[in-house]
């Protein structure tokens, strides 16, 4: 089986007093992703943070992972995402976002499904279902 989309150039915009943050970082690590990590000080006020992190993190919050030329935030929906692309940490490529949401607990799950609802949100793209 090949990995759909090889692990290249991914960079997590994060800082280790942030659960969020911690939990993605963890699961690149512990699934052995090779990636960058450019440490973030939430203490600064929004306005001061650094470029690209402004333009690319949404919320202005972390984590914020880049993959290539797509960036991606919420810690959740980047796990969820990880684990599509990857196919690792249980998902199936095909429709690992809605088994995600669904999978979710309630209050997470609506807040899923409200992102969804946002101007020009898209979840993470179907991958074909991988073959033996």
């Amino acid at each position: 089986m090949t990995i759909p989309f090889p692990p290249t150039d991914i960079t997590l915009n994060g800082n280790s007093e942030s659960g969020h943050s911690n939990k993605v970082r963890l699961a690149l690590v512990f699934g052995q992703v090779e990636h960058h990590y450019v440490h973030v000080n939430i203490l600064l006020p929004q306005e001061q943070r650094p470029e690209p992190f402004r333009s690319l993190a949404r919320f202005n919050e972390v984590p914020l992972l880049v993959w290539g030329t797509e960036s991606f935030v919420q810690s959740d929906a980047i796990l969820c995402l990880l684990a599509e692309r990857l196919q690792r940490m249980g998902a199936r490529a095909r429709n690992a976002w809605h088994a995600c949401v669904n999978g979710c607990s309630g209050k997470l799950r609506a807040w899923l499904r409200r992102m969804e609802q946002l101007p020009g949100w898209l979840p993470p793209r179907e991958l074909p279902t991988a073959t033996p």
